[in-house]
């Protein structure tokens, strides 16, 4: 009876330690599905990229960085971390884009696989909240912007590192949040 009692405790434990292996590598891989580098296309000039960014995890939470501004009809790179141009107007002190989180404190939702946190327009200065996922059928990042009930999705192709000047390749283990609105929550 205690063989039994060995042997079925012993066959159950090793199926328990699969289940959790499975369910922490699913959260890292989900986790790390969002991180890396992305290009921001323009659905108002024809989808051309318009930005690339990078999205890190800091503490938990995951940010997402401006690395450099193209030219919309050119596609030259005219705004980047290492000599910016473009400010935000909206935002008391006007600073610089590039070098800044402009989507923070993404946390993810286990209920719905998405990520949430805020997103600010810096054209505007208004937060709304923020969801962000990998959709793999896309092959894409998707970032929602949400007000109320009202929201629209924007498709982020993912950028390779060789895609931006060496200069503006940064180590996500050594960035620290940088938010665009300082006193932002």
């Amino acid at each position: 009876m205690d063989c039994l009692k060995n042997f079925i405790a012993g066959k159950y434990a090793k199926y328990f330690c699969v289940l959790l292996s499975w369910m922490f590598c699913s959260q890292l891989f989900a986790n790390s599905q969002i991180a890396g580098y992305w290009l921001v296309p323009d659905d108002e000039n024809g989808g051309k990229i318009q930005s690339a960014v990078l999205m890190y995890e800091n503490g938990g939470k995951y940010y997402c960085r401006m690395l450099v501004i193209y030219d919309e009809d050119s596609g030259k790179i005219i705004d980047t971390i290492s000599k910016p141009a473009e400010r935000a107007k909206a935002i008391a002190g006007n600073p610089y884009l590039c070098g800044k989180d402009f989507i923070w404190g993404l946390t993810y939702n286990k209920a719905n696989k998405r990520f949430a946190g805020k997103v600010v327009d810096p054209d505007t200065g208004k937060i709304y909240k923020c969801e962000v996922w990998y959709n793999e059928d896309k092959n894409c990042l998707v970032v929602r912007g949400e007000i109320f009930i009202f929201g629209k999705n924007a498709y982020w192709p993912e950028a390779t590192e060789n895609m931006l000047p060496k200069s503006e390749r940064l180590d996500p283990q050594k960035l620290e949040p940088d938010l665009l609105l300082k006193n932002a929550q």
